[in-house]
């Protein structure tokens, strides 16, 4: 802004080209169940924001998550050592309706075996992917600096279960450095 000027921005409101722009970049970015971009929307009247497109990643796709993007729901289950999708301190099963929990019968074994109104319990990919992305943030290499995380999926997507699982995964590798048995591979060959 030129000095004297005295254009109010106000922070409720934006120009048609910074609309048009946040658009063009989340449909790009939620076009396919890939997390890449398949073209970059900036036109030449852009170059004041370019730098800013690639804030997800260099690829265009979800910040923080590049190292975990391109594996399977399996392969992250294996990487964090959660069988069938979970954390092994999870329920197996979940209740249909949201109210009813472990924590009103913690001793029915119907949170272990199934039953009526219960399904089966497992992370999604992109909360596993989460979660490695997580623990790679806290488990370094020695000397090198940490990076700080910030877990800023959507309302409904699951960061409450990211961060219990975060939790259960610290539990976990507590519970295995107390028996001396392996960590989980994230951690185990000491890269992460």
């Amino acid at each position: 802004m030129k000095s004297g000027s005295h254009k109010k921005i106000r922070a409720d409101t934006m120009s048609e080209r910074d609309l048009r722009l946040l658009y063009h970049t989340l449909v790009d970015h939620f076009a396919t169940s890939q997390t890449s971009v398949s073209h970059n929307p900036l036109s030449e009247e852009d170059d004041d924001v370019a730098e800013f497109y690639d804030i997800f990643d260099k690829g265009g796709a979800d910040m923080g998550v590049t190292r975990f993007r391109s594996m399977d729901d399996q392969s992250l289950m294996d990487l964090l050592d959660f069988p069938q999708g979970r954390p092994i301190m999870f329920a197996k099963f979940r209740h249909i309706d949201t109210t009813t929990t472990p924590w009103d019968s913690p001793e029915d074994e119907m949170w272990e075996g199934g039953g009526p109104g219960l399904r089966p319990l497992r992370l999604l990919w992109h909360q596993l992917c989460g979660i490695a992305s997580l623990v790679d943030g806290v488990f370094q290499l020695r000397g090198k600096q940490v990076h700080n995380r910030l877990l800023a999926d959507d309302v409904g997507i699951g960061k409450s279960a990211q961060i219990m699982g975060m939790v259960a995964f610290l539990i976990l590798v507590w519970f295995v450095e107390e028996k001396g048995t392996t960590r989980p591979p994230i951690i185990a060959n000491g890269e992460s």
